[in-house]
């Protein structure tokens, strides 16, 4: 069977193209023979509390989470938080203007910023005023916020920019050729992505203007997450890099082709497969000796070294949005409920 990578991400939302098959819990370790038993499915299972329904909203989008609340774009034209403990009732923050849609979202230090189609990004720390932070701006969406720096992909041009958070100065752009559903993460000064079509993980050096390539003819890479030790993880989703591919426009991507791969950040060595024959796993985040990752409307975790199979830990509706930190993990589904699954 055949699954479309195309419609994975829409508009910067994370989105599943199909799911399917019953939920299986492995309990062989990689190849099926000297597995791990039960005992370490048990063990990776023991590491979350039980699933909690945090807020049932409209077409939730762009979730984030920050140190107390998870936030999302509810069907573009509000701004919703909750509590991240479930305390409470979500809480619209904001309402956009009806001639525009917000349609990107980061927050931290008690302040949430957003972009809107209008070319505009905006703040609001706590209970006051909105803002303006950066304007004029071509079609902005995806945003992050790290260290006191706001960057955004400019959908109308493909371009990676960024400005100061406090709205002190003027943008700059830092990459050209950037698509719009690209994910990053960030290291001090240095941003890694990855380029779906173009097979490629890549770093971004403080004041290059050219990527640095991590690794090549990966097989559909969607999402990625800093490890410990200088490392990089990222989820492929099985399809096949364009040059392998004979650059055609329709990717396809295959039934168990996905993997989850590790790297050093520096380029110095190889990149390695930890996870493989995974079902198109689309997100992913490292939770100490654990990988967490999306498949197909479910939500599995194994260890990251890959010394066990992934032990399902959530099945049930299609994930479109997953966010995590160190409280746990979080993620939005196609029937509109916000989740959380919060450590141990």
């Amino acid at each position: 069977m055949k699954w479309s990578a195309r419609s994975i991400w829409t508009s910067g939302v994370l989105m599943l193209a199909a799911c399917g098959g019953k939920a299986h819990t492995a309990t062989t370790g990689p190849g099926g023979g000297g597995g791990a038993g039960t005992g370490a499915t048990a063990k990776i299972a023991a590491t979350a509390g039980a699933p909690l329904t945090l807020a049932s909203t409209s077409d939730p989008s762009s979730l984030v989470v920050d140190d107390m609340y998870v936030w999302w774009i509810a069907s573009g034209d509000s701004i919703v938080r909750m509590a991240k403990n479930g305390a409470g009732m979500a809480e619209t923050v904001v309402r956009v203007p009806p001639d525009v849609s917000a349609t990107g979202l980061a927050a931290g230090g008690g302040t949430i910023y957003w972009t809107t189609t209008d070319g505009t990004i905006h703040a609001k720390h706590g209970v006051g005023a909105e803002k303006v932070v950066v304007a004029g701006e071509a079609l902005p969406g995806r945003l992050w916020l790290h260290d006191g720096t706001l960057t955004w992909i400019a959908t109308d041009g493909q371009l990676l920019r960024s400005a100061p958070a406090d709205g002190s100065g003027a943008a700059a752009t830092l990459l050209t050729e950037v698509k719009a559903d690209t994910p990053l993460a960030f290291d001090g000064g240095a941003i890694y992505g990855v380029d779906f079509d173009a097979g490629t993980v890549w770093r971004l050096d403080a004041g290059k203007q050219e990527r640095a390539v991590l690794a090549e003819k990966q097989y559909g890479p969607v999402a990625l997450a800093l490890g410990p030790e200088g490392t990089i993880y990222w989820a492929n989703s099985g399809a096949a890099p364009a040059e392998v591919a004979g650059g055609g426009a329709d990717v396809s991507v295959a039934s168990e082709a996905g993997s989850i791969v590790r790297a050093p950040r520096d380029g110095h060595a190889g990149a390695i497969s930890v996870l493989e024959h995974l079902d198109d796993p689309i997100a992913l985040s490292i939770d100490g000796e654990l990988v967490t990752f999306v498949s197909f409307g479910k939500l599995l975790r194994a260890p990251r070294d890959g010394s066990a199979e992934p032990a399902v830990i959530v099945e049930g509706e299609r994930i479109r949005g997953y966010a995590a930190d160190a409280s746990g993990v979080y993620w939005t589904t196609e029937d509109g409920v916000v989740h959380a699954l919060h450590a141990r």
